[in-house]
Formats: C-alpha cells, sequence, structure tokens
C-alpha cells in the first residue's frame, strides 16, 4: 500500500493502515520522496480497483496513468470541483419529471436540482457542487452534458445518471425518472 503526503506526519489515517499489516510505503513530498505514478501504475494487476484521493495534481497523474486500466477499476473522491470544459452556462431545456408528471422549463442559470425544488420536488443533496453524488437522478431520455467530479467516462457515456446539482441537458428535453 503507497500513502502520499507532503510529510509522514501528515499522511491521513497511517497508523489504522498500518495496524492492517501488509507493508506501507510512505512518499513524503517535502523530502524529496515523490511517488512516480506512472511507473507505479503501468502494470495493471488482476482484480485490483484503485481508490484515490488527495490534491488535484496526484488525482489528475493517476488519472492520465490509469487510462488504460479497466473500465470502473479506478475510482476518484475529489474534494472540490474539478475544472469542467463544457459550453458555459446554455440555454434553457425541457425538463420532464416523469413519475411526477411534470414538465418544467429549466432557465440557463438554474440548475435541474433548483427547478425540481421549484416545482416542489425534493431531491436530496449534499455539497451542491457535483462532488459527492448525493442527487443522483436516473436518465429516461435526452442527452446529459455532464458536469460532475464523480461519474467515470464510461458512466458518462450511458448518460444513465445525472447529478441534478451540476449538469444539464445537451439536448432540448431530458426525462428523469422522479
Amino acid at each position: 500500500m503507497e500513502d502520499v503526503a507532503r510529510q509522514a506526519e501528515d499522511a491521513a489515517f497511517l497508523p489504522e493502515i498500518a495496524s492492517l499489516g501488509g507493508q506501507v510505503e510512505v512518499h513524503e513530498s517535502g523530502r524529496g520522496s515523490r511517488l512516480d505514478v506512472t511507473a507505479m501504475l503501468r502494470e495493471v494487476p488482476a482484480d485490483t480497483l484503485l481508490y484515490c484521493c488527495g490534491p488535484e495534481s496526484l488525482m489528475l497523474a493517476v488519472e492520465q496513468a490509469t487510462t488504460h486500466w479497466p473500465a470502473g477499476s479506478v475510482r476518484f473522491e475529489w474534494f472540490a470541483p474539478r475544472q469542467q470544459s463544457g459550453d458555459g452556462v446554455g440555454g434553457s431545456f425541457e425538463l420532464v419529471a416523469a413519475r411526477s408528471g411534470l414538465t418544467l422549463t429549466v432557465a440557463p442559470a438554474q440548475s435541474v436540482l433548483q427547478a425540481l425544488r421549484d416545482a416542489g420536488i425534493d431531491i436530496a443533496s449534499s455539497c451542491e457542487q457535483g462532488v459527492c453524488g448525493t442527487c443522483e437522478c436516473r436518465v429516461l431520455e435526452g442527452e446529459v452534458e455532464h458536469r460532475d467530479s464523480i461519474l467515470s467516462a464510461a458512466e458518462r457515456a450511458t448518460s444513465e445518471v445525472m447529478m441534478s446539482c451540476v449538469s444539464r441537458a445537451r439536448s432540448a428535453r431530458l426525462v428523469l425518472d422522479i
């Protein structure tokens, strides 16, 4: 197991991880012991699930180094929203809440979450920045412009779910299972 920190004293849960047994190697960037992410992740161990959290520079390095890994085998926990390369705020679109029987218009500067709440549909949420996944909604129809920091590229490609706090529609109409 690898742990990366500026110095060992800053490593989160190091005593707890060490108590589980096995070998823990600490890479202290503040003391010149940087982790070579590319070399470490070159090989894909069978049945491995990699979970990564930390500063954006580490997260991006791991993301780049694992592009050849099987879909779903690498998961990230972002502590702040990622920079998105969407086409900005976008225009308004029609939102259908299928189970509720409502059709709404989501304004350009309005989130899907807020439009649903304004219509009296309570959707659970927490961070409202696209990093926690609490406001996930199942998509029945339409194309989603994913602006979250949770879904993998493969999950985004299916457009089966969206994070209603930040994601929008690329299509003129979006139907949710709500």
